[in-house]
């Protein structure tokens, strides 16, 4: 990720384009090397992960640097370095793209799983100290996850066993979610009460068809929709679209408890 971040901010500075670059180098600062890379590296058994990480931070140090010139040269220096960071010279991306390319598809995929797992515990509202097993039919990537099984078990996902095959029969009861053609389960039973945890998503899911009976009616009403402000009537088709969406999600949730 970051040679494409070398990529595409060197373009965005080149063209005059500095709020995008800006937003990129926060996005990747933020998203990437704070709440992952860094985390990641801590399950890291390389040797050479240490070196890896300093030449991440010191590319992005300089790209960061007509930004935030003083703060970025002041890292610099704590970093060792004796020359003046505004005198480095600005990063290349000399790697053979298609490895990199594949590197980053692969971690792009742990990390798809990883919050997919998370998301499944938030919706079903398991308690965050909850421990819980989880099974994943992992298709062609099964050697590249058995690989990162520790990374997945312990980076906040709260798993306590996991298992890890080609393929395997649909869970029943047991809460369910994709990324591209893998399949996550956790089954339920013992974590929640099964017909509370039910009751609660039905209950919901009517409430949801009664504010989407209501939306659609509103914006079916042609003098609502030709009087009202432009930015009204697109909220309302935002909140429907949105109500709509978690009324689909609510569906699959409930059938994955049966």
């Amino acid at each position: 990720k970051i040679k494409d971040l070398i990529i595409d901010a060197t373009a965005d500075i080149e063209n005059f384009r500095f709020s995008q670059a800006g937003e990129r180098l926060r996005d990747f600062t933020w998203d990437s090397l704070a709440d992952w890379y860094l985390e990641v590296s801590k399950f890291e058994r390389n040797e050479t992960k240490q070196h890896i990480l300093s030449d991440v931070l010191s590319d992005l140090l300089i790209l960061w640097h007509p930004f935030m010139p003083f703060v970025t040269e002041a890292i610099w220096s704590e970093m060792g370095y004796k020359e003046f960071l505004m005198a480095a010279k600005w990063p290349k991306v000399l790697a053979d793209k298609k490895v990199a390319e594949d590197k980053t598809e692969q971690f792009e995929l742990i990390i798809n799983i990883i919050k997919a797992i998370r998301n499944l515990r938030s919706e079903y509202e398991i308690p965050p100290a909850q421990k819980v097993k989880a099974v994943i039919y992992a298709g062609e990537q099964v050697e590249l996850l058995q690989s990162q099984t520790e990374l997945i078990k312990n980076l906040r996902t709260g798993i306590s066993e996991l298992e890890i095959k080609p393929a395997g029969e649909k869970l029943k009861q047991a809460a369910f979610a994709a990324v591209d053609k893998i399949e996550i389960y956790i089954p339920l039973a013992g974590l929640i009460d099964l017909e509370k945890e039910k009751a609660r998503m039905e209950k919901r899911a009517q409430e949801l068809n009664q504010l989407i009976k209501s939306l659609e009616n509103k914006l079916d009403n042609e003098e609502f929709v030709k009087r009202a402000p432009k930015e009204i009537v697109e909220s309302e088709i935002a909140k429907l679209e949105s109500y709509k969406g978690e009324s689909k999600k609510l569906k699959n949730q409930i059938k994955n408890l049966r």
